[in-house]
C-alpha cells in the first residue's frame, strides 16, 4: 500500500487560492499589521461587509433611490436587493416615507412604492 507522501505529484505547483469576493465594489478596511484596532474596524461594518448606517441613514438611502428613479415602482424586496440592506428595514423605511408624504404606495399586494412627485398617465389625465 502506498503512503500518502508517495502519492503526491512531485514538482506540481499548488493552485492559487481563490480571491476574496467584495460586495458591489465596497471592500473591507485592511487590518493594521500590529493587530490593534481590528475590533473597531469590524464594528464599523454590518453583516454584509457594508458600513453601518447612522440613525435615519437607511431612510435617506431609500429616499435618494426614489428621487433618482421617480417613475420606478419597487417592492421592498427589490429595493433591498439593490441597496444590499435588510428587506424588513427597507419596508419600514418605505412606510415612514409614505407617512411623511414623500412616497406613495401604489399597490397593497404586492406592496409597491414610488416617489410621490411621479405621476402616471392616468393621474395626469384626471388632473387635466
Amino acid at each position: 500500500m502506498a503512503t500518502r507522501a508517495a502519492t503526491k505529484k512531485a514538482g506540481v505547483p499548488k493552485a492559487a487560492a481563490p480571491k476574496k469576493r467584495t460586495n458591489g465594489g465596497v471592500t473591507a478596511p485592511t487590518e493594521p499589521s500590529n493587530g490593534k484596532g481590528t475590533e473597531e474596524a469590524r464594528a464599523a461594518l454590518n453583516g454584509n461587509g457594508l458600513p453601518k448606517l447612522g440613525k435615519g441613514g437607511l431612510g435617506s438611502l431609500v429616499a435618494d433611490y426614489l428621487v433618482a428613479n421617480p417613475k420606478a415602482e419597487v417592492t421592498p424586496t427589490e429595493l433591498s436587493n439593490k441597496l444590499k440592506r435588510s428587506s424588513g428595514a427597507v419596508a419600514n423605511a418605505l412606510e415612514r416615507l409614505v407617512k411623511a408624504g414623500k412616497a406613495v404606495r401604489t399597490s397593497d399586494r404586492p406592496r409597491r412604492y414610488r416617489h410621490k412627485a411621479a405621476r402616471t398617465t392616468k393621474q395626469a389625465a384626471k388632473k387635466a
